[in-house]
């Protein structure tokens, strides 16, 4: 019988299901199995496709120099807070305690500026739910975002929290096994920004690249 609802799934997610159950039927299992089962964990990142004036960037961070979508490629919500680096792409890892009151720093601590509160955690995500509805068809996230001083949720307010605004977000696992059991690789995010805006076909087809590669 044909099916009237819905469409069948994508053959990367196919290939996963069918190779998982093999992983998972396995009587003997290596040490690359074993750890894929018992010591990945999980990950999520967000990143806001916000662009904004040279004077809201001059009003959130006391510089005109985030202006367009550089505050939000300082304000990449994954481990905390992440930059990316313009060059490479590569996430840039935040570290130490500050020791200015600039707002944008390298610093775990102090990032978003030394306020009333003092020196506080860079903000970060707390958890992250999601909930499917109509067979599927539509899913509902529910992000949950933590600020520690008030320079922090202004900015969080500005990329995140608007109605209307544009944002990615991703969720996976630390490892996973492609083609012949395994190989057992990475499935840390990759970072990648191109022209293209987050809801455009152009973004799309890099996304299923992405997972057709996977």
């Amino acid at each position: 019988m044909g099916n009237i609802i819905g469409e069948n799934p994508a053959d990367w997610a196919k290939n996963q299901v069918d190779l998982r159950q093999q992983l998972l039927g396995l009587k003997s299992r290596d040490a690359e199995v074993l750890s894929w089962m018992n010591a990945k964990s999980s990950w999520i990142r967000a990143i806001s496709a916000v662009s904004i004036t040279p004077e809201k960037s001059e009003e959130l961070t006391n510089s005109k120099d985030y202006a367009g979508r550089a505050l939000a490629k300082e304000f990449t919500l994954f481990n905390g807070t992440t930059s990316v680096n313009n060059e490479n792409l590569n996430p840039l890892q935040k570290s130490g305690v500050a020791s200015s009151n600039s707002i944008i720093n390298s610093n775990v601590y102090g990032f978003g500026g030394i306020g009333y509160n003092g020196i506080v955690p860079m903000p970060g995500i707390r958890n992250l739910d999601i909930q499917t509805y109509s067979r599927g068809s539509l899913r509902k996230a529910k992000l949950n975002i933590k600020a520690f001083n008030r320079e922090q949720f202004a900015i969080l307010d500005t990329l995140y929290m608007r109605p209307g605004y544009t944002l990615l977000i991703e969720w996976g696992h630390s490892t996973y096994f492609t083609g012949k059991p395994g190989a057992n690789e990475s499935g840390n995010p990759q970072y990648f920004y191109t022209n293209a805006e987050f809801d455009t076909p152009p973004f799309t087809n890099l996304i299923n690249q992405e997972l057709d590669r996977s």
